[in-house]
């Protein structure tokens, strides 16, 4: 019998077949359906008749895809020796350096003011203690001012040589001489500004000048009580003047100099002298002039 035969079925005197559900599942009708409801959604999902199960890859891209990435490429062991040296050898350095810097800042610190370079600037003196150690034993309190400075030489002989441009071009200056070295100095003022007021009239002749802080410490020295009196009276008498532009006063410098005793130290008498000339020369000098008597009044008393 074969098994594939259709089977009829007899229903109120009607025949129906009986369809095979292995040849044909669905009617024709069901079929349609189902692909119109497949297309739908396709168009749906992807904005077009594309297949809906077509490969997320690119064409070509395959061979891409499945290729590993190359291995990384290793340091040979010598170069990452030589790496490690050089690093070692840069933090050494550093920290050595670092060492040696603050060691010498701490001796710098700690230094005594009097072995300082002459270019070191310190605070405006203002009374210290110091200064009156100084003053109590017979001497005069450290001094402070701007100078007109036109150079700094070796020797004195350097120092004079150069002097002479500022000599030729009508700019009085003196020599100060300094722990070896020997400073040319054309101007003084109380302040910055002052000085460099005085400078700029050297520049216009083609002289170089720098203007900078210049400072003593306080002088200690071996005098009688009446002749100690008197000298600690100079810096205030002599800061007035710098601070006037150089202007004398000779009320009050012929009051001060008469309060020395007649019989003092000969380098007493001669710094006595010094300021003496210049109280009664000052309506005759101009002030540049006046500015350099000053200042070599200064290093005068210092030397005492």
């Amino acid at each position: 019998m074969d098994k594939h035969k259709p089977i009829t079925v007899r229903i109120n005197d009607n025949k129906r077949k009986h369809v095979n559900a292995k040849h044909d599942e669905y009617p024709e009708e069901s079929k349609k359906t189902i692909r119109e409801q497949a297309a739908a959604l396709e168009k749906n999902l992807h904005g077009s008749a594309s297949p809906l199960f077509e490969s997320p890859i690119e064409e070509g891209a395959s061979e891409w895809y499945q290729k590993k990435p190359p291995a990384k490429r290793k340091l040979p062991g010598i170069y990452k020796v030589f790496l490690f040296a050089a690093f070692s050898a840069l933090a050494i350095g550093l920290t050595l350096g670092f060492i040696m810097l603050r060691m010498f800042a701490g001796i710098d610190e700690s230094s005594d003011p009097g072995t300082l370079p002459s270019s070191y600037t310190s605070p405006a003196n203002d009374g210290t203690e110091k200064d009156d150690t100084a003053e109590n034993a017979g001497g005069m309190k450290g001094m402070e001012a701007f100078v007109v400075q036109g150079g700094v030489f070796s020797s004195k002989e350097k120092a004079e040589a150069w002097q002479k441009n500022f000599t030729e071009a009508d700019f009085p200056s003196m020599v100060w001489e300094r722990e070896g070295q020997y400073y040319l100095f054309a101007g003084v003022a109380d302040t910055e500004a002052a000085a460099k007021k005085t400078a700029v009239e050297m520049t216009d002749s083609e002289l170089e000048t720098y203007v900078k802080p210049w400072q003593t410490a306080a002088v200690k020295s071996d005098f009688t009580k009446e002749e100690a009196e008197w000298l600690k009276q100079f810096p205030q008498l002599w800061q007035d003047s710098v601070s006037a532009g150089g202007e004398i006063n000779g009320e009050d410098w012929n009051d001060w100099l008469g309060l020395l005793p007649e019989d003092g130290p000969e380098s007493l008498l001669q710094f006595h002298d010094k300021a003496k000339e210049l109280t009664n020369q000052a309506k005759d000098l101009s002030m540049n002039e006046i500015q350099i008597e000053l200042l070599s009044l200064w290093k005068m008393a210092v030397q005492l």
